[in-house]
């Protein structure tokens, strides 16, 4: 057809906007529609249905009732227009936002349009953001978060934000794909949130062997992850459900365990032994 490629997508892309009422999660991506034939913007995929062709990058959500694919918006790659995925995504999501100041999306993409500094570019638009991370992205912290992790474990941690004062989630895990191949996915986030608990037990990192007090009793030399040390009595080390911190086990005798339940009540034991579905003769066996 003989005519202004740019100008129709861009008729097509607003009359889009204006029919759709988005709602839920977001989506970018880009997709390829097959054309064997000769072109200036031919692209090839791999991994798409028809890897040969034209391709657009598109902003889509799900219809509220039938939960059908629904394309927002869309920003083509052709003449004139051959944007890069980051700079399409942004294109795409600051569209949406000019059109829905009322919202705050929370758009999903993979990691052909994710980096950190993205991520920051978003947050002052108060869009929330999960993406698909690349390897080669801040590779440290990703080497980190699955040191010592095995098949299916994997770990998430606090990220900050560049202005120090918000964070995002960043994770890794390690799985095995459909062709039995080890695969690390990596991914971040700022749609969601996380604070500290509002009272965190106190850790202890070493417990020495007791020493006997003015009183009588039996105190251990204890240091606190916050490099305090102090002398605790045997009943720091317990909980009412007759579990023992770790720490206490390492150097504890059974004389030392002994010595612990010796000042519970009959009453006491025997809530001890249902909480943890002991016989009660099997309370000083272990």
């Amino acid at each position: 057809m003989n005519i202004d490629l740019d100008k129709l997508c861009k008729i097509l892309s607003t009359r889009a906007r204006q029919v759709w009422l988005p709602g839920g999660r977001l989506v970018v991506d880009e997709s390829v529609y097959e054309y064997l034939g000769e072109s200036p913007v031919h692209v090839f995929i791999p991994r798409k249905p028809h890897p040969n062709g034209q391709m657009s990058y598109g902003l889509a959500c799900r219809s509220a009732n039938q939960e059908m694919p629904c394309l927002l918006d869309f920003e083509p790659y052709i003449p004139g227009n051959k944007v890069s995925a980051r700079e399409a995504a942004r294109r795409l999501i600051g569209r949406f936002v000019k059109d829905h100041p009322e919202l705050a999306p929370h758009v999903v993409l993979d990691a052909a349009f994710a980096s950190f500094s993205e991520m920051n570019y978003y947050k002052d638009l108060e869009v929330n953001i999960t993406y698909s991370m690349p390897a080669n992205e801040s590779k440290w912290l990703f080497e980190l978060l699955l040191h010592g992790c095995d098949v299916n474990q994997g770990r998430t941690a606090v990220y900050p934000f560049a202005d120090g004062e918000n964070a995002f989630l960043v994770s890794a895990f390690r799985a095995i794909n459909d062709k039995h191949k080890i695969i690390d996915i990596y991914t971040a986030s700022s749609g969601f949130g996380a604070e500290p608990p509002a009272e965190v037990e106190p850790i202890v990192t070493l417990v020495e062997a007791f020493e006997v007090d003015e009183d009588g009793d039996r105190v251990y030399r204890t240091t606190w992850a916050d490099g305090d040390v102090t002398m605790e009595p045997v009943s720091s080390f317990m909980d009412e459900d007759g579990t023992f911190n770790f720490k206490w086990l390492d150097i504890a005798t059974s004389d030392d365990i002994r010595a612990a339940l010796g000042g519970k009540t009959n009453e006491q034991l025997q809530s001890i032994c249902d909480l943890q579905g002991w016989k009660v003769p099997q309370l000083f066996s272990r």
